[in-house]
C-alpha cells in the first residue's frame, strides 16, 4: 500500500528525533537546499587521467604514501590498456630506501590526476586490474561495470534502482537502517515511507539510507527483487578475503545505499583497513580524498566550522573544504564526481568523504584481498580476536588465493610486531563480564527513569491564582486557605483555655483565704480564729 503524506511526515519526524535529538524538528535551520542549487551548478569539472601510460615507478614517485615497489631490477608489468611499463630500481642510502631511475620516455607523460579513469572495455585480466591498482594503492574509477558484469538493472533515469521504480518493487516493503539512536541502536524505515521522504524533505542533511540486512545471503536467494536479480560484486575484487569466514562472523561490510539530495557521509577511513568499491547505480556523488598520511585533525577540519553549522557533508563540501584549503595551500586532495554507472576504488587508509548531488542509489562493499592483508590483520587482531583466528583457519581449509601462505604471513607478523593472543576466557570469567554488562545497563535504565520521575514532578503545575480567586468568590475556601484558617482555630481555642484555667486558679485561692479568716478546716486540719 503507497504511503500517505502523514505516514512518512510522522515517521521521519520520529527518526530525525532519535537520531539527532540535539537538532528537535529544527533540521533546516541552515536552509541548506536554498544554496545547493548555486553550489552543484558551480562545481568546476573533474579532469581524470584516462591514459595510463606511467609507471609504478611514475606513481611512487608522484605519490609517495603509495605501497612500495618490489627491489627486483628490470620488473615488467603490463597495465590495463596492453601498455607493456619497465622499471629499474637502485639502492639509495643506508637504509636502503629506493630511489626510482625513471624511464626516459615517461619523463614526459604528465604526473596523473588521481583518481585514474579506467573503461571496463579496456581491462580484459582482473589480475592485471589488481597487480597495479591494488597492489600500488591507486584510487581509481570504473565506467562500464554494471553493463559488463550483466547486472542488467540499467543506469541513471532508466534504472530499475531508479526511486520511481523501487516504489513498485519487493523492496519497497522492506523496512532499512536511515540512521542509529545515541545508544547505538539501529533506526529503520520502510523503503516506500523513506521515498516519499526523499522526494519532499528539505533538510540540510537529510536521513540516509545504508542498509546491510537487505543484501544479505538469505534476502537474495529468492532473487525477487532488482538487486537479487542481477547484483554481484564486481570480478575486480572477486579476492574478498573475509568471504571465507561467513557472514555471521565477518565485520559488517556491504550496504545498499539510498540518498536524498544533500546527504553524505563525512570524511572518514574505512574501518579495520580495508579497501571499498562503490557503484552508483542511479545519481552523481561528489568526492573528496586524502592521502593515509595526512593527519586526522586536518582533514576532520573541526575547528574550521563555524558555531552556527553542523558537522554534515553538507557543510564539509559546501563550506569546510575551502576554509581547509586556504589554511593549509599544500595539502594534497582530490575532488571529482562519480556518475551513474561508474565504480569507485577507494584504496586501503585513504580518507574520504561523499556528498549526493542528486537522489542517489548505490551499492558499495568494504574487503579484504591479498593486497591489503597485512594492514587488515593489523587492525582486525585485536579488535575481532576469536573471528580471525577462525578466518586464518578458514583460509586454509577452503583454499582461499595464496591461504596458507596468508596465514603462515600473519603468524609472521605477530612475531615481527611482538604480538601474542590474549588468554582465552574462562566461562566464569565470561560469565562475570556478563553479569557485570547486565548490572550496569540495568543501572543505567535505573537512572534515566529516575531523571525522567524528578522532571516529571518539577513539571507539576501549582493551581492558577485565577482558580483560587473563583474557589473564594464562589463560596469554597481553597485548599490553602482552609488549612490556614484551622490552624488560626486552633490557636485561638488554646488562648481561650488558657485565660479561663487562669480565671479558675484565681477564685480557689480567693475562697481558701476566706474559709481560713472564719476557722474552716482546709485539706483536713483545723485552724481556730480570733
Amino acid at each position: 500500500m503507497p504511503s500517505t503524506p502523514l505516514d512518512w511526515k510522522m515517521a521521519s519526524k520520529d527518526a530525525k528525533r532519535r537520531h539527532r535529538p540535539y537538532l528537535g524538528s529544527n533540521w533546516c535551520r541552515e536552509d541548506v537546499h536554498l544554496s545547493y542549487r548555486s553550489y552543484v551548478t558551480t562545481l568546476p569539472p573533474t579532469i581524470h587521467s584516462t591514459n595510463p601510460h606511467f609507471t609504478p615507478a611514475v606513481i611512487a614517485a608522484a605519490f609517495p604514501y603509495s605501497t612500495p615497489l618490489p627491489s627486483n631490477a628490470g620488473a615488467v608489468a603490463t597495465l590495463p590498456g596492453g601498455v607493456l611499463l619497465n622499471w629499474r630500481t637502485k639502492a639509495g642510502d643506508a637504509a636502503k630506501s629506493l630511489t626510482m631511475e625513471l624511464e626516459r620516455d615517461f619523463l614526459k607523460e604528465p604526473m596523473p590526476s588521481l583518481p585514474i579513469y579506467i573503461d571496463y572495455a579496456d581491462v580484459t585480466d582482473a589480475a592485471v586490474f589488481n597487480d597495479f591498482y591494488q597492489k600500488y594503492n591507486v584510487p581509481c574509477l570504473i565506467k562500464g561495470i554494471v553493463e559488463g558484469e550483466g547486472w542488467g538493472c540499467g543506469v541513471g533515469e532508466e534504472s530499475e534502482w531508479h526511486p520511481k521504480s523501487l516504489a513498485s518493487d519487493p523492496l519497497a516493503s522492506v523496512s532499512m537502517k536511515c540512521g542509529e539512536d545515541d545508544d547505538g541502536n539501529v533506526i529503520k524505515m520502510r523503503l516506500s515511507t523513506f521515498l516519499e521522504y526523499l522526494e519532499h524533505n528539505v533538510d540540510d542533511s537529510p536521513l540516509y539510507i545504508f542498509d546491510s540486512s537487505s543484501i544479505k545471503k538469505e534476502n537474495m536467494a529468492n532473487k525477487d527483487n532488482v538487486i537479487a536479480r542481477g547484483y554481484k560484486p564486481p570480478s575486480f575484487f572477486e579476492h574478498d578475503l573475509w568471504s571465507y569466514v561467513g557472514d555471521s562472523r565477518r565485520p559488517p561490510h556491504k550496504w545498499f545505499l539510498v540518498g536524498p539530495e544533500r546527504s553524505g557521509t563525512t570524511v572518514h577511513i574505512d574501518p579495520l583497513a580495508t579497501s571499498a568499491w562503490n557503484t552508483a547505480v542511479v545519481g552523481r556523488k561528489r568526492w573528496v580524498i586524502f592521502p593515509p598520511e595526512t593527519q586526522m585533525e586536518v582533514v576532520k577540519a573541526k575547528k574550521l566550522y563555524e558555531k552556527a553549522e553542523d558537522d554534515e557533508a553538507a557543510n564539509y563540501f559546501m563550506k569546510v573544504l575551502g576554509r581547509l584549503k586556504e589554511q593549509n595551500p599544500d595539502i594534497v586532495m582530490y575532488e571529482f564526481t562519480q556518475n551513474p554507472g561508474e565504480t569507485l576504488f577507494v584504496p586501503s587508509g585513504w580518507w574520504h568523504a561523499v556528498l549526493n548531488l542528486e537522489d542517489t542509489c548505490a551499492i558499495t562493499q568494504n574487503f579484504c584481498s591479498p593486497w591489503n592483508f597485512d594492514k587488515v590483520w593489523r587492525e582486525a587482531r585485536d579488535g575481532r580476536r576469536k573471528s580471525c583466528w577462525k578466518w586464518l583457519e578458514r583460509l586454509v581449509e577452503r583454499g582461499a588465493l595464496n591461504g596458507q601462505q596468508l596465514a603462515d604471513r600473519a603468524h609472521e607478523l605477530n612475531t615481527i610486531d611482538g604480538w601474542t593472543p590474549k588468554a582465552k576466557e574462562s566461562e566464569e570469567d565470561k560469565l562475570k563480564k556478563k553479569r557485570e554488562k547486565k548490572e550496569a545497563k540495568e543501572a543505567k535504565k535505573a537512572a534515566k527513569k529516575e531523571k525522567k520521575d524528578a522532571q516529571s514532578q518539577s513539571s507539576l503545575p501549582s493551581p492558577p491564582a485565577q482558580q483560587m480567586n473563583k474557589m473564594s468568590v464562589d463560596g469554597v475556601t481553597p485548599p490553602a486557605a482552609v488549612s490556614a484558617g484551622a490552624s488560626d482555630e486552633s490557636a485561638s481555642d488554646d488562648s481561650d483555655d488558657s485565660e479561663g484555667n487562669k480565671r479558675k486558679l484565681s477564685m480557689e485561692e480567693e475562697g481558701r483565704a476566706q474559709k481560713s479568716r472564719i476557722g474552716v478546716t482546709v485539706g483536713g486540719g483545723s485552724t481556730t480564729g480570733t
